[in-house]
């Protein structure tokens, strides 16, 4: 896996658009420029603007349209993306994120490779009952738990399939990764902010912007 054609065997990135065509073009075309070969699944959530058509433009042989009739929320796009995935591990990435540099999936996959547990790696994350998150536990809350923020995170497409499916909004992995637990299966800290920003919350700001 030298290469982004390598990585393409093994890896899909799935992106959720919602009404935010800037973000998006900037996400899609910063992750084309270091992985020009990469399959792509690009969902558009119902948003019915300019950006919709963004998403059905780059339809192509390397690259997957889903239009959805309507806003079904970010954790139930990300699943119809993971459905329509072929490869045997999915690179989640949030619209507000952008590429620095290339390399990132090739460690992050050789990481699958030696540890057949594994199901997720990223920036984990810690949540409590009222749904903040912290980068480390915070001993006030009791109760928290791991989680690997899905902005920008690689999974086991095999090993989703056979959990709880992505189903709500603010974290929509929750569910899913407190049933990955329960199958014994584990997650990996990775730095991928050395690789990937993410602007923390800017499609939800961008959305407060338009009153939405």
């Amino acid at each position: 896996m030298r290469s982004a054609v390598d990585i393409s065997n093994y890896v899909s990135a799935i992106t959720v658009n919602y009404k935010t065509l800037d973000l998006i073009d900037r996400c899609f075309r910063s992750l084309r420029q270091y992985y020009p070969s990469l399959p792509v699944v690009l969902v558009d959530n119902g948003s019915g603007d300019d950006s919709t058509q963004f998403v059905a433009e780059q339809e192509g042989p390397c690259t997957t349209a889903i239009l959805l009739k309507g806003h079904c929320g970010h954790g139930l796009g990300l699943h119809e993306g993971l459905l329509a995935a072929r490869t045997p591990y999915v690179f989640t990435l949030d619209s507000d994120c952008g590429t620095r540099r290339g390399g990132f999936l090739e460690e992050m996959v050789r990481l699958f490779f030696r540890d057949e547990a594994l199901y997720a790696a990223g920036e984990i994350q810690w949540l409590h009952h009222v749904g903040r998150d912290w980068r480390t536990p915070d001993p006030a809350y009791p109760g928290q738990a791991p989680y690997v923020h899905p902005s920008a995170m690689l999974l086991d497409r095999n090993k989703y399939l056979g959990l709880k499916p992505f189903n709500r909004g603010g974290h929509p992995c929750e569910d899913n990764m407190a049933d990955a637990f329960e199958h014994d299966y584990r997650v990996f800290d990775f730095p991928i902010g050395d690789w990937v920003f993410h602007l923390h919350r800017g499609t939800r700001n961008r959305l407060r912007e338009m009153g939405l």
